[in-house]
C-alpha cells in the first residue's frame, strides 16, 4: 500500500522540478514519508532562498557608499540542476505574484511601464490577464500587427518609448566592484501644435489660393507646403487636380508618411503671383507654409507679427450675436413661430403584425386641476388638424397627461397597453452623439435647432392615424400625426429627417431623449 501511496503522491505533485528531485532518490530507499520529507524540504528552502535575496538587495539599496559594497551580479551554482531549479522556480513565484503579468521569458518591470494594473492583452483595468474573456485573434495591435494584445499594452512599444525618453547616466568608480546608478529626469510633455509660451508662438500669413484667401503657419523647417485633406476639401477649389504624389516625408520624430497627392495652384501674397505645388496629407492640422513657397514669393519673417491661435478671427460680444439673431428670427419669422408645421412629400405608415387585432381602452379620469388645460391643448390640436374628432372607432388608447415646466401639458397616449405590441418595429439607427461630433469635427461654430413638438410634424396615412386613435372625456379623437408614445416613432422620425437632410452639408441631427430631437448646424 505504501508504493501504491507513494506513486499516486509522486504523480499529483504540480511543481514538475520536486517531481523530478524526489524521482532522483533510490527506489529501494524511497518510501512516501522520505518523499514528503523532500519535497516540504525543498519549497522551504525557496522561502529562505527568497527571504535572503530581500534583504541582500535591501542593504544594497539603503548604502550610498559606493566603494565599501561588493555587489555580486551573477552566481553559479554548484550544479546545473540546482541552476534549472532556482530559475524555474523564481519564475513560478514572480508569475504567481503579478497579478496582470503574463508568462514571459524576460524579466521586464510592468510597473516602469505603467501597465501593471493592466490586463496584458485587451488593456482593461477591471480583471486580470487570466480572466479575460477576449479571443486572442480578435486583438490585434496597430503598432507590432501582431494578433493576442493591444498598442496600448504593446510591450514593443513601451520598451521603444521607454528607451527614447529615458536617459540613462552611468558612473564608475575605481574601486573592484562597480556599480551603476540609472538616473531618471522629470520630462515635461509639451505639445508643438499648441504652446502658450509667448516666445514660442507661431508665424501666420495669408495667402490666396485660386482667389481664396486661406491662413497659414510659415515653417521654415519644412520644405514643402502642405494641406490637410479636409481643409482642402472645405476649399472647394474648381478646376485644380489632384495628383500623386512621387515623395514620401519624414517627421521631426523619423517617422514616414506619404502624401495623399499633389495639387498646383495659383497662389498670390501682396504683389507677387505664381503657380506652386502644394501637398495633400492626412490629419487635422493647420496647413504649413514650407521654404520653397517663402523663397518664391518672397515672404521675410521679420515682418510677420507673432501671432496666437486667436489672432486674425473676429470676437462677437454677447449683444451683436443676439442682436444678429434677432434679425434672422424676424426675417424667417414664419420657421420660428411656436406651431406645428406639417413635412411635405413625407407620410408615415405604420406596420401591424399579421394577426394584429383592434384594441380600444375607455377613456381616464382627469383631475379637476388640469381639466381646464387638457381641453385648451385639444380644442388647438383639433383646430391645427393633428386630431379629428371620431363618432366611432374599432382602436382606443386612453390619454396620458405630462405636466411640463412652463405650466402647460403635453397630451400622449398608453399606446403600451394595445398598439405597441402589435407593432412591428423599424430597426432603424439611430445616430449617436458620438457620431454628430465626427460628422462636424472641422466645424468652428454651432447652432442647434430645437424641432417644436417633433413628431407631430410627420403626417400619417389613414389606416395609422385610426390605429392611434386616443379616447378622452371629450370622446375619440383620431390622430393625423406621429404621435408620442408610438414605439416606432423615434426611428420612423429619424429615417424622414436624415432623407430630408441627407445632402444638406455640415448639417446633423441628434436624438436626445424620448422627446426632443435636435438640429445642429455647423
Amino acid at each position: 500500500s505504501d508504493i501504491f501511496l507513494r506513486a499516486q503522491f509522486i504523480r499529483g505533485l504540480r511543481d514538475t522540478n520536486i517531481r523530478e528531485r524526489i524521482l532522483t532518490e533510490e527506489k529501494e530507499t524511497l518510501t512516501l514519508q522520505k518523499a514528503i520529507d523532500v519535497g516540504l524540504g525543498l519549497e522551504a528552502s525557496r522561502i529562505d532562498n527568497a527571504e535572503m535575496s530581500k534583504q541582500c538587495q535591501s542593504q544594497v539599496g539603503s548604502s550610498s557608499n559606493t566603494s565599501n559594497i561588493n555587489l555580486v551580479n551573477k552566481s553559479i551554482p554548484k550544479n546545473k540542476f540546482y541552476q534549472d531549479n532556482r530559475s524555474k522556480s523564481r519564475s513560478r513565484r514572480e508569475n504567481r505574484d503579478n497579478r496582470s503579468r503574463p508568462r514571459s521569458k524576460s524579466r521586464l518591470n510592468y510597473k516602469d511601464l505603467g501597465i501593471d494594473h493592466l490586463c496584458i492583452r485587451c488593456g482593461r483595468d477591471n480583471h486580470k490577464t487570466n480572466e479575460c474573456r477576449i479571443a486572442l485573434y480578435k486583438l490585434k495591435c496597430e503598432f507590432c500587427k501582431k494578433e493576442g494584445h493591444v498598442a496600448t499594452v504593446c510591450i514593443s512599444k513601451l520598451l521603444k518609448n521607454q528607451s527614447k525618453a529615458h536617459q540613462y547616466q552611468r558612473t564608475k568608480t575605481d574601486s573592484v566592484n562597480n556599480i551603476y546608478k540609472c538616473d531618471f529626469s522629470d520630462i515635461c510633455i509639451v505639445d508643438i501644435f499648441k504652446n502658450s509660451d509667448p516666445d514660442v508662438r507661431k508665424y501666420f500669413v495669408n495667402v490666396y489660393i485660386e482667389g481664396v484667401k486661406q491662413r497659414f503657419e510659415v515653417d521654415s523647417g519644412a520644405g514643402y507646403t502642405l494641406i490637410s485633406e479636409s481643409l482642402f476639401k472645405s476649399l472647394s477649389l474648381q478646376n485644380v487636380q489632384i495628383k500623386p504624389a512621387n515623395v514620401r516625408f519624414r517627421s521631426y520624430t523619423s517617422e514616414i508618411f506619404d502624401p495623399i497627392g499633389v495639387v498646383e495652384v495659383h497662389v498670390q501674397y501682396k504683389n507677387k503671383v505664381g503657380t506652386q505645388k502644394m501637398y495633400i496629407v492626412p490629419g487635422d492640422h493647420v496647413p504649413l507654409l514650407g521654404r520653397s513657397w517663402i523663397r518664391q514669393l518672397d515672404i521675410n519673417l521679420k515682418e510677420l507679427d507673432l501671432v496666437n491661435d486667436v489672432n486674425n478671427q473676429t470676437i462677437y460680444s454677447v449683444e451683436t450675436i443676439n442682436k444678429d439673431l434677432q434679425q434672422i428670427k424676424s426675417k424667417f419669422s414664419t420657421i420660428f413661430k411656436p406651431v406645428i408645421g406639417c413635412v411635405k412629400n413625407f407620410k408615415c405608415s405604420l406596420k401591424m403584425r399579421d394577426n394584429s387585432k383592434p384594441t380600444f381602452f375607455k377613456a381616464r379620469e382627469v383631475p379637476y386641476a388640469l381639466r381646464e388645460k387638457v381641453e385648451q391643448e385639444l380644442s388647438i390640436l383639433e383646430e391645427q388638424g393633428i386630431i379629428s374628432k371620431a363618432d366611432s372607432s374599432d382602436w382606443g388608447s386612453p390619454l396620458v397627461i405630462i405636466p411640463k415646466p412652463d405650466s402647460t401639458v403635453r397630451l400622449c397616449a398608453d399606446y403600451k397597453i394595445g398598439v405597441n405590441p402589435q407593432i412591428v418595429q423599424l430597426n432603424y439607427p439611430i445616430p449617436k452623439i458620438t457620431e454628430m461630433i465626427d460628422k462636424l469635427r472641422n466645424a468652428k461654430y454651432f447652432c442647434t435647432l430645437d424641432l417644436f413638438k417633433a413628431y407631430l410634424h410627420i403626417p400619417v396615412d389613414e389606416k395609422s392615424s385610426k390605429i392611434q386613435t386616443i379616447t378622452t372625456h371629450r370622446g375619440t379623437y383620431t390622430v393625423n400625426r406621429l404621435s408620442f408614445g408610438i414605439k416606432s416613432a423615434p426611428s420612423e422620425f429619424n429615417r424622414i429627417l436624415d432623407s430630408i437632410l441627407e445632402n444638406v452639408p455640415g448639417v446633423s441631427s441628434y436624438f436626445d431623449d424620448k422627446t426632443r430631437t435636435r438640429i445642429v448646424v455647423s
